[in-house]
């Protein structure tokens, strides 16, 4: 009765430290031991056990999360469903791992690593539907970023699982030895904090006005979007009223008065059967190269072609050029890194419009990808929402700026300085490494299996060869029933 009663009690206190762990609370050292009481609860259970665990322990975060009872300045309002799916999705990750981790008698050194990286391997097959990975705790973490820059988001996300499920062994074992595999990731982040580069050495800089705002007034969006020769970057649809079927005159003509800035923004094109949700840039009177949409949030697939390409727009012929992506883009690594790719991009631009959720919670997540995709590809990336939390990002993964929540315009010197990442060479090389540590752990488990079946069966026949023969007077009486 009293491991039930703990068991219970370690999954709302688990869903509190994640959540915490989280924007747009952001306690991020909780992010290491966020899952550690409901680990170590379940362990030397049954696979059942674990999997409702992990997924109660999912829903009490987004009850958590949708209620704003953890923040500190709550704003109630939007809608809650895609919070509660985003924790669901994670939760059958960690319902798995939690499972998996149940059933095991003991999980050694390469346990942890195999069952970290299961875990990273479901984060990565769920981003299709909606991404949500333990990574987003550690956006604004020196270390897990420059980490983040040679492995991608998915190693930052491995380090944070090895560490919660070494230390929930710990704690269960009640031996320190049990934390070995977690002493190279405290390295990491130790020597990580002495290797941070914050990028303030550059001196190339490129002025940008970020435009919070949900306006739909040409005058007003130009009015925010003020003067000079810098880029303008309004929110994703900021020009649709004025683009009917993708005629973007009205944009040209706004872009070609003396003083304006290039504006870019998103719309949508006349492509038939369906749009495209289309970015470009206007200057001077004309528009760029347009860019569309690749990754298409929700029903949004019902309502757009999605595009196959990266594309990047120029203010002028044979300079440098300015990345552009939209919205749901940015929780691809493999979408930003083709963005960053391009020749002479030196700045990724991003016009978001998130849904409206409670707390703005839904805004404060994706905002949280944004570092992590500027020091993956080593460029600065500038992220515009209609609502909330727009940055803009430096090469190595530094918040330059970050507004709060509301209408609001905001100028900003955006480095535009590039850095070699190993991540934008090899791509997503770790999600591979992770498969192989997995089939290793497997193929151990599967030799030992073997190897405790054969000695059962050796030890069988042993005792079979060992067993005393009848005595010879004991054989007779039969040896003459069956002669007669």
């Amino acid at each position: 009765m009293r491991r039930v009663l703990v068991g219970l009690l370690s999954l709302p206190i688990s869903a509190i430290l994640f959540v915490l762990s989280l924007p747009p609370a952001g306690w991020w050292p909780l992010g290491w031991i966020a899952f550690v009481p409901v680990l170590a609860a379940v362990r030397r259970t049954r696979f059942i056990v674990g999997f409702l665990a992990g997924i109660g322990t999912a829903l009490l975060s987004a009850v958590g999360a949708v209620s704003g009872v953890l923040y500190r300045n709550p704003s109630p309002g939007g809608e809650p469903h895609w919070i509660y799916l985003g924790f669901f999705l994670f939760g059958c990750a960690l319902s798995v791992v939690a499972g998996v981790a149940a059933e095991s008698k003991e999980i050694k050194r390469l346990g942890v690593l195999a069952l970290a990286a299961l875990a990273v391997l479901l984060e990565a097959s769920l981003q299709v539907i909606l991404p949500a990975t333990h990574a987003l705790s550690q956006s604004r973490v020196p270390a897990m970023l420059q980490l983040a820059s040679v492995t991608g988001i998915w190693g930052v996300s491995f380090v944070l699982w090895v560490s919660n499920l070494g230390i929930a062994e710990a704690v269960r074992r009640r031996q320190i030895q049990a934390l070995r595999p977690a002493l190279p990731v405290a390295a990491i982040v130790v020597l990580g904090f002495f290797l941070w580069n914050d990028g303030s050495s550059s001196r190339s800089a490129i002025p940008v006005k970020m435009v919070q705002s949900e306006s739909e007034d040409l005058e007003e969006l130009r009015r925010l979007s003020g003067e000079g020769d810098g880029i303008a970057v309004w929110r994703e649809f900021g020009g649709q009223m004025h683009a009917p079927r993708g005629d973007t005159k009205a944009l040209q003509e706004v872009s070609a008065k003396s003083g304006v800035p290039a504006i870019l923004t998103s719309y949508q094109d006349g492509y038939e059967p369906l749009p495209h949700n289309t970015a470009a840039m206007f200057y001077r009177g004309k528009v760029s190269q347009p860019y569309f949409k690749r990754r298409l949030f929700g029903a949004e697939s019902k309502m757009h072609t999605p595009g196959t390409a990266p594309a990047a727009a120029e203010r002028d012929p044979g300079g440098s050029r300015v990345g552009m992506n939209i919205c749901f883009d940015t929780c691809f690594p493999s979408i930003i890194r083709d963005t960053a790719n391009l020749d002479r991009v030196e700045l990724i631009a991003v016009p978001t419009i998130d849904p409206a959720s409670p707390h703005q919670f839904l805004a404060a997540i994706h905002a949280a990808y944004t570092p992590f995709r500027a020091v993956e590809n080593g460029v600065s990336v500038v992220r515009v929402d209609g609502n909330a939390f727009s940055m803009a990002v430096d090469a190595s993964g530094r918040v330059v700026s970050e507004m709060g929540i509301g209408q609001e315009s905001r100028g900003v010197m955006v480095p535009t300085a590039r850095r070699w990442t190993l991540y934008r060479w090899l791509g997503d090389w770790f999600l591979f490494a992770c498969a192989a540590v997995l089939v290793a752990w497997i193929s151990e488990r599967i030799r030992r299996a073997r190897g405790a079946e054969r000695a059962r069966e050796a030890s069988f026949t042993e005792s079979l060869s060992r067993e005393p023969l009848l005595p010879e007077t004991d054989r007779r009486p039969t040896e003459s029933l069956s002669q007669g």
